[in-house]
């Protein structure tokens, strides 16, 4: 698949999160959804494409997150190998200022996107999932 193709289906995920979002009447835009929506973003790309994404985030408080302005934050996004090459790729960045969709290659975006232990982003995962039914991990 290419990354044009992997870009459409991105865009439909940003799509679906906004509109549940808005659906449900929340008025906080994407903020705190990162997670949600990399989950589903991870299963769509995982599932559909031949990419092989992972999803990667940090705490903000010592343990990876992504730089806005000069500080960490808490944050989760995917990252992908597509056709050889790892992207950075983020469906709620805009509640960070940035663009709502970033698809970028890791080494454009890595004084920006910093991913802390894998271990405690694959355990927050997990916990997400099973409080909405599904079990698994962040990959």
């Amino acid at each position: 698949m290419s990354i044009e193709q992997v870009k459409s289906l991105v865009a439909k995920n940003r799509e679906i999160i906004v509109q549940t979002l808005q659906d449900s009447g929340l008025e906080e835009g994407t903020t705190g959804a990162c997670l949600y929506a990399s989950i589903i973003g991870c299963i769509t790309l995982n599932r559909f494409t031949k990419a092989e994404v992972i999803i990667r985030g940090g705490d903000g408080d010592g343990d990876g997150g992504i730089k806005v302005d000069g500080a960490l934050h808490g944050h989760y996004w995917l990252e992908a190998d597509i056709d050889g090459n790892r992207y950075v790729i983020d469906i709620t960045a805009d509640q960070f200022g940035m663009p709502p969709v970033i698809i970028e290659r890791v080494e454009v975006m890595q004084q920006i996107y910093f991913p802390g232990d894998q271990v405690a982003v694959d355990e927050h995962v997990r916990e997400m999932m099973d409080e909405i039914g599904g079990g698994g991990d962040g990959q």
